[in-house]
């Protein structure tokens, strides 16, 4: 950005038409840039998951680590009365398959889990 500033001020010195020439000839080629790095993102492969487990789609607050060659993906679900925690597994980060879930139980998560982050300790996954 500094160097576009700096392009402006030589131009205004020679013209206040040469500026806004300048300038129009800018905006162009960043609104190009955006467009095509737009573009170039599209081409590549996209991670999209949700589990329809309890109604409609949702997977939200996901967490993913790498153990023994697998991604595991954990999320927040929502289910019919609060939240639970959702396994999903990858071998590619595109494509994506329910592995599991975690219930909540009696007493401090009775009215549901989320927001579940995942550290490989060890040979193990823990979840917190």
């Amino acid at each position: 950005m500094p160097e576009i500033g700096l392009y402006i001020l030589r131009a205004s010195e020679m013209g206040m038409e040469t500026a806004k020439v300048l300038k129009q000839v800018m905006v162009v080629l960043i609104c190009v840039g955006v467009v095509v790095g737009s573009c170039l993102a599209l081409d590549r492969p996209q991670m999209f998951y949700s589990d329809d487990t309890y109604g409609r789609p949702f997977a939200k607050d996901p967490d993913v680590v790498k153990f023994k060659g697998e991604y595991y993906m954990y999320y927040s679900m929502h289910m019919k009365k609060g939240y639970a925690v959702g396994i999903a597994q990858s071998s590619d980060l595109i494509e994506w398959k329910k592995a599991g879930q975690l219930l909540p139980g009696e007493g401090c998560d009775k009215k549901g889990l989320a927001a579940p982050a995942a550290i490989i300790l060890g040979k193990k996954v823990h979840l917190f």
